[in-house]
């Protein structure tokens, strides 16, 4: 029986992904968006394990594309491309009523900040868990049961939601139910199959 609800936040709550960031950016200058794209998940990655900070992400991409630091926009363009759906939200504030709810996200520490402020205090939830700060990211088994763990919770009690197949791979794997969002309308009806009604 489902007890714990585990939402991803970009792709799900939020109305946005990196790949918008880097189709945004690659616009603006001119560039090829693969190469651009190929740099900046690297630089991802290592900001979402909390190896690196926004500050010398964007030093590197800086001089790998000529490309002065303050343009990147990598603040502003998140406050201006991103977008709470407030659809989810609503679909979470009722599920809340009667399921412990819980964020998980592969996140930058920069974007978790401007999320917190943005978004994250506006959707119904107990505890985020951040991979900046936990130093593991989805799909990786570990990162799940630390989730898990925390939250005094069976897999089997669990439903993860996450708009990447990887992840929601990784969830299963780790013994938790999962589903892959598309829309809140799909999620809404896919949680009925788990007899869960907001």
């Amino acid at each position: 029986m489902v007890k714990l609800l585990i939402f991803d936040v970009g792709g799900v709550i939020v109305d946005y992904t990196e790949e918008e960031y880097m189709r945004y950016i690659s616009r603006k200058f001119g560039l090829d968006v693969r190469k651009f794209s190929k740099a900046m998940n690297s630089l991802i990655t290592k900001m979402e394990y909390g190896n690196i900070k926004t500050e010398s992400a964007e030093s590197e991409l800086s001089k790998q594309f000529h490309i002065p630091e303050l343009d990147l926009e990598w603040i502003s363009a998140y406050k201006k491309l991103a977008r709470l759906d407030k659809k989810v939200a609503r679909l979470m504030a009722r599920l809340s009523k009667r399921y412990r709810i819980v964020l998980l996200s592969n996140i930058s520490a920069s974007r978790y900040v401007e999320s917190k402020k943005l978004f994250l205090n506006k959707v119904k939830h107990g505890r985020t868990f951040a991979s900046c700060y936990l130093r593991m990211r989805k799909p990786e088994r570990r990162i799940y049961l630390y989730v898990l763990k925390a939250m005094h919770t069976k897999p089997e009690d669990a439903l993860f939601i996450d708009n990447m197949q990887e992840n929601v791979d990784g969830a299963r794997k780790a013994g938790i139910k999962a589903i892959r969002f598309i829309s809140c309308a799909q999620l809404t009806k896919a949680l009925r199959k788990y007899r869960i009604t907001p």
